[in-house]
This record gives structure tokens, sequence and C-alpha cells, in this order.
């Protein structure tokens, strides 16, 4: 459904090789959990992947989550 409309997937909590390849195989896009790595600070987990050669989301979305956070509290 989310494809349909032009959304992109992202699947939490990622911990198994079965798990990641079950969501490839159904077109998720992105993913994240300890299979992947243990949850770091954010200048770490940049560093880990600029050495890891992967690639980094836009962060044109920061400032929107930021936002929302803000009016949640």
């Amino acid at each position: 459904m989310a494809k349909k409309i032009g959304i992109q997937t992202l699947a939490e909590g990622v911990e198994t090789e079965e798990q990641f390849e079950f969501l490839r195989s159904i077109g998720c896009e992105k993913v994240q959990g300890y299979l992947f790595g243990k949850p770091l600070p954010f200048q770490e987990s940049i560093d880990n992947i600029i050495g890891k050669g992967l690639k980094i989301a836009s962060l044109d979305w920061q400032q929107y989550y930021a936002m929302r956070l803000a009016a949640l509290m």
C-alpha cells in the first residue's frame, strides 16, 4: 500500500539476516536495527556510516521532525 501512494518504508528492530532478507524481498527500502549496529550518538553514527561507505539519508527531514517533537512537548 505504501508504494502505491509513494511512501518509502522503514523497518526498525532488524536483528537477523532472515528478517533483513524478508524485508528486502517485499520491497522495504530502509532498515535499521542491531544487525547493522548498536545505537550510537549522532556524530558517531554519521562517522560509522561514512566509514563503511554507506549512503546517508537526506537530513532535509531533520527540521520537520524537530518541529513535530517541539509541538508534542
